[in-house]
């Protein structure tokens, strides 16, 4: 596959993933305002809402961690195909 190829879908990737979640913050920002009623009896309001919002911020930690070395795995691609290029003309 070519670099700028590979540089276009992990960019495309990329902004899916970002729409994705922002569809999910935003789906429980609205739950959080709107809906206070979903919380179940057996807990409190805070330690319902905390407890789902660091499973929000873990699942981004991770998403970020995984496009991280996505990128850097794309960019040392590109430096060995630099670095043989002239082998390669």
């Amino acid at each position: 596959m070519k670099f700028e190829w590979s540089k276009i879908l992990f960019w495309i990737i990329t902004i899916a993933i970002g729409i994705f979640l922002l569809a999910v913050i935003s789906l429980y920002i609205y739950l959080f305002l709107m809906q206070p009623n979903i919380v179940p009896q057996s807990e409190t309001f805070a330690s319902f809402w905390l407890k789902n919002f660091s499973l929000i911020i873990a699942a981004l930690a991770f998403s970020a961690s995984a496009l991280a070395a996505a990128y850097n795995s794309l960019e040392q691609r590109h430096l060995r195909y630099m670095e043989n290029y002239p082998y390669l003309a």
